[in-house]
């Protein structure tokens, strides 16, 4: 297996790779579209085998940020929220019960950043997740912590 080092190293490279295809897909997209759009997909697709492995020896070397060849490589937490269940109306309701309703931009979504944030406003319990100030919004609203690798230019 590779160090955490190496693998950050090897992440690096391909978002250098991916930035370089999208530029060239770019100037492709304007005269003929497609090519180079399977080379993009395969070094996503690599860069994603390379991040699983990357959070794996980085849990366990207590790793949370490197730099590597001008970027820094990071690890990123984010709690999500969606309707449990794929019902939405029962999300809203709960949202206008509970005092929240202006949450609700129509009664058909709510902003993805709104409820990221409206998340964030409350206590976390032992596995990171906040906990809802009503049963009602607990039962409606299922979250999930999503955990990934980014890079910044450094």
């Amino acid at each position: 297996m590779s160090s955490g080092s190496e693998l950050a190293a090897q992440f690096v490279g391909l978002e250098h790779m991916k930035d370089d295809v999208m530029e060239k897909l770019q100037e492709v997209i304007q005269t003929m579209y497609g090519s180079d759009a399977k080379a993009t997909l395969k070094i996503e697709g690599k860069g994603a085998g390379v991040e699983h492995q990357l959070r794996a020896q980085w849990a366990k070397e207590n790793i949370d940020q490197v730099k590597v060849s001008g970027r820094t490589v990071y690890i990123r937490s984010e709690v999500i929220g969606f309707a449990a269940g794929g019902d939405k109306n029962r999300m809203f309701e709960a949202f206008q019960d509970a005092g929240y309703g202006d949450l609700v931009v129509t009664r058909k979504d709510v902003n993805f950043n709104t409820m990221r944030g409206f998340l964030k406003e409350f206590e976390i319990d032992e596995d990171g997740l906040p906990i809802l100030p009503t049963p009602e919004l607990e039962q409606a609203i299922e979250t999930q912590k999503r955990i990934s690798v980014q890079t910044r230019k450094s």
